[in-house]
């Protein structure tokens, strides 16, 4: 056999000629394209074909047909080229007339619609930092392209606008994407900016470029498409009426399913001719979408399976522990021992660094004094001192010679008021004299003010001289009366505070009348501020029935104080049984601190068990949320699974076996719409919010995302429950018109309920006309002309009720903040006590029809219920308040509220551009996911 060199060198120049040539082709057409994947489908044939014809011809050259055998293989080679092409090309995602898509062009498109987006928000964001989140909101919205999610409908529908376009002949030049770009800027893109989006983006500038030229295309197209209307004048009017007027109305409710009970069941083919009349539209809406109240309708909403894990309190709490007594212990020092620093203390009667003044007795407000006097009162016992010349003459021991009564009365604290005050100065307080003896209360034990070594020394007698001040700055005026009083008695030289138990009135008056007054309002704040009651007692009493009397006599001219003297006085025959009858003012708490009993122990382990339990459930929820984001990132949801990644069947047995690990519940729900959730009592993973999203409501979640977002977990709490969740979106089925009863467990009983409602409802009407008309007739209100009404005829139900609505009008923009976006709350349709479920003809009724005291009858917005109507009142009765709304309406301008309510009247009128060009281009869309495809 000869070898292939001797051929090659017997045929060299052809060899040479033909190994060129697939070079030339090889260099310049194959160089071309960056992707071995996207090389087109002609130059593959071609390819293929070329390399067979040359082996086929240099087959064919030992046999001298090299020409046949080089033919041959060119095209043997095409054939092979397109079967490979055939059967190994990629089923379209998208049949439409004009373009169909494959998956991967329809992935493309998502990912150049998302690019764009992104690049708008960046350029929103980094040209304009200050813009409120409201504007910002609103810029992308009038500037972003496609819905706030990038669906794979949304990207179908932008391609046929781009086509639309083609038939328009629209064209996007450079200039075009630059006026757009200043445009949403402000004119405040510069190069460096746009050079820095792009290269965050990871894009070159041609490839953003073309992105947004094929974005601006559709989206011309749609704006020449769609002719906006204009709103005028009367509808900004007639939307400040629907905000602004207010009417008051009785409201009587008629039950339809009252009237159900008279209706027979249905034949099956009037149930299948019902169910067939109303299968293509939701319920209280058109086929087309459009509002329409009280129309039955079968198709069946959105629904998605939701998984979750949820936390078990009770079964974590056993997993964190027993809280042993020396943390217990550590607890209560913490919390009810804790030492106050020193900036931080207050002194009993309310005097802080800030010079403030509070009466403990009277919980009062502050008072401010001067900084100053709280700086100085530590002088002020030695002035005290210095001013009583008497006081250190006494004899130490002379509290001893006090009387029985005296000494007696300062054991019984409670009722200070059966002293005197000069007796009450002597036993309970310091007092100048030095007079306080051994057997005093613990208030005022070691405090004699004879020692002034200890006045300086010991801190109570700082917070004493601050009780002196407290009575001087709110018995100031007593202290002036009990001098004016003590000038009209006799006077005489001040006796020893042993003497002055036993001299009659007329020798005491003179000693009142030789101390100074502002003295004498300093000896008594400390009992005071210690004691409360004695605060009603402005002046110095005598000590025995015979001088009160003679006080009586001489207090005439003061009718005030005559009653609480005269109390005093009657008091005093008796000190002994003083105490027994009047216990005005209960003992000092001798300690603000909670004593460490069994019962707060019991309190302080469950609080410690509490916290360790909810930071227990935090800490598993929190690592299992990041468990299952991890492994959703290994799930493939379609029916091929690549090498790396594992089915969903097999990352729930995964989610599974690390909820029994980690003391978790693993729960999966049935296919449930977003009512069905929120109102499940079985599932309370519907009555969740969702903390990491401003606490959005589960339900709004799981609905706000799109069909392919599954296993990507979010963190909920039940409020009510306590419960903590991690949740994700199992699998979903799209909303769909029903083709038969057995497509969903409960259809065929939601459509004999329906025929029977629809049957029931014109009864319902005739009784409830029958009752207006009575209302009518008569000269009384509609409560008291339907007293002695029932919902129907027959007498076995309850008495019909009559509501008052009080004033509403018929929308309300609300004071609550928006828990979204929007900086303002969005303005909905009021909420009617009387009437919970009204609807668009209640309102158009009560606030177009209806005059006050005008009857009127109209279903609610399902028809389950058929309301009697009697106006009562309104805000715009006379010209005078009309003109006075007209005037307003004027002055207020624009509002925000106006362009909420502009575009719900504007999309009433708008042709759905959508299903428009989903029926023009006969689009089917196939996605990967095989529920959604059940639903296009």
């Amino acid at each position: 056999m000869s070898s292939p060199f001797s051929i090659f060198r017997r045929n060299q120049r052809i060899l040479m000629v033909v190994t060129t040539g697939l070079a030339m082709i090889s260099f310049v057409l194959l160089g071309a394209i960056s992707d071995p994947r996207e090389i087109p489908t002609p130059l593959i044939v071609v390819f293929l074909a070329a390399i067979a014809g040359g082996i086929g011809w240099l087959l064919g050259l030992s046999r001298g047909k090299s020409s046949d055998w080089g033919v041959t293989g060119v095209i043997l080679g095409a054939l092979i080229a397109v079967f490979m092409i055939w059967s190994g090309r990629e089923s379209n995602a998208v049949v439409m007339n004009g373009s169909d898509l494959t998956r991967k062009e329809l992935i493309d498109l998502m990912r150049e619609r998302n690019l764009a987006n992104q690049f708008v928000q960046m350029a929103i964001v980094r040209t304009n930092p200050d813009l409120q989140e409201f504007e910002f909101q609103q810029r992308m919205m009038q500037f972003s392209f496609g819905g706030a999610n990038t669906t794979e409908r949304e990207v179908v529908l932008g391609e046929a606008l781009r086509m639309e376009a083609d038939s328009m002949h629209i064209d996007v030049t450079d200039q075009v994407v630059t006026e757009y770009i200043n445009q949403m800027t402000d004119n405040k893109m510069t190069s460096a900016v746009f050079t820095e989006i792009r290269q965050d983006l990871g894009v070159t500038e041609q490839e953003l470029l073309d992105v947004l030229k094929k974005e601006i295309r559709g989206r011309q197209a749609l704006v020449l498409l769609y002719q906006q209307n204009q709103l005028t004048p009367q509808n900004f009017w007639e939307f400040y009426q629907k905000l602004n007027l207010q009417k008051s109305a009785q409201v009587a409710s008629i039950p339809v399913s009252e009237f159900q009970k008279q209706i027979a069941d249905p034949t099956d083919a009037e149930i299948e001719s019902f169910f067939l009349e109303y299968r293509t539209n939701f319920p209280g809406m058109t086929p087309d979408g459009r509002l329409s109240e009280g129309r039955p309708g079968f198709y069946q909403p959105r629904r998605v399976r939701v998984a979750y894990l949820e936390a078990i309190h009770d079964q974590i709490e056993a997993t964190v522990g027993e809280v042993t007594d020396e943390e217990i212990q550590a607890r209560y020092e913490e919390e009810y021992m804790r030492a106050v620093p020193e900036d931080e203390v207050e002194s009993p009667l309310g005097i802080g660094n800030e010079g403030l003044l509070r009466d403990p007795l009277l919980n009062e407000a502050p008072v401010l004094i001067p900084q100053e006097d709280a700086d100085d009162s530590p002088a002020m016992e030695s002035e005290e001192e210095a001013a009583q010349p008497d006081a250190p003459s006494e004899p130490e021991p002379a509290p001893e010679a006090e009387s029985p009564a005296e000494t007696e009365t300062p054991k019984e604290e409670p009722a200070p008021e059966a002293e005197s005050p000069q007796e009450t100065e002597t036993s309970e307080s310091e007092t100048p004299e030095g007079e306080s003896s051994e057997s005093e209360s613990p208030e005022s034990e070691g405090s004699e003010e004879g020692s002034s070594e200890e006045a300086e020394g010991e801190p109570e007698a700082l917070l004493k001289t601050f009780d002196d001040l407290q009575f001087v700055a709110y018995q100031e005026e007593g202290s002036t009366e009990q001098s004016s009083d003590s000038e009209d008695a006799p006077s005489s030289d001040e006796p020893s505070a042993e003497e002055a138990t036993e001299t009659s009135p007329a020798d005491e008056s003179p000693a009142a009348e030789s101390e100074p007054a502002p003295e004498k309002s300093e000896e008594q704040p400390v009992e005071k501020s210690e004691d409360p009651a004695p605060l009603t007692v402005p002046s110095e009493e005598p000590a025995n029935a015979d001088e009160t009397a003679s006080d009586e006599s001489s207090a005439d001219d003061k009718p005030e104080m005559k009653s609480e003297e005269s109390e005093g006085a009657s008091e005093e025959t008796s000190t002994e049984e003083a105490p027994a009858e009047e216990d005005p003012v209960p003992p000092a708490p001798e300690s603000d601190t909670r004593e460490l009993t069994e019962q707060l122990k019991l309190e302080i382990r469950d609080t410690i068990l509490r916290e360790r339990t909810v930071a227990e459930i935090q800490k598993r929820m929190t690592a299992a949320q990041q468990f299952v984001a991890e492994l959703g990132r290994n799930v493939a949801f379609g029916e091929v699974i690549e090498e790396g990644f594992i089915s969903l069947e097999e990352a729930t047995e995964q989610i599974k076996k690390y909820a029994a690990e980690n003391d978790l519940e693993y729960i999966e729900t049935p296919f449930m719409s977003a009512q069905e959730l929120r109102e499940s009592e079985d599932y309370p993973i519907g009555s969740g919010f969702v903390p990491a999203l401003r606490f959005q409501e589960v339900p709004v979640v799981l609905f706000s995302t799109s069909s392919s977002d599954r296993l990507r977990p979010q963190q909920a709490r039940n409020l009510f429950t306590g419960s903590e969740y991690v949740f994700w979106k199992f699998s979903e089925k799209p909303a769909y018109p029903p083709e038969s009863l057995k497509d969903e467990p409960n259809l065929r009983a939601q459509v004999i309920d329906a025929w029977k409602k629809m049957k029931a409802l014109p009864l319902a009407k005739e009784r409830a006309e029958e009752l207006a008309e009575i209302v009518r007739k008569s000269d009384k209100p509609m409560v008291e002309a339907l007293s002695d009404e029932r919902v129907t005829n027959d007498g076995d139900n309850l008495f019909l009720t009559v509501k008052t609505t009080g004033e509403f009008s018929w929308m309300t923009q609300g004071f609550a903040p928006s828990t979204g976006m929007q900086q303002q709350a969005q303005p909905r349709r009021s909420v009617v006590a009387a009437a919970p479920d009204a609807g668009e003809r209640f309102f158009e009724m009560v606030f177009e029809e209806l005059t006050p005291s005008e009857v009127g009858v109209v279903p609610n917005d399902d028809d389950s219920a058929i309301y009697i109507v009697q106006v009562e009142g309104s805000n715009e009765s006379t010209a005078e308040k009309m003109d006075a709304m007209r005037k307003e309406f004027l002055d207020q301008g624009f509002q925000f509220s106006y362009m909420a309510l502009g575009r719900e009247l504007l999309s009433e009128y708008a042709e759905d551009i959508s299903a428009m060009l989903w029926n023009k281009y006969d689009v089917q869309l196939y996605s990967s996911d095989p529920e959604v495809n059940a639903g296009e």
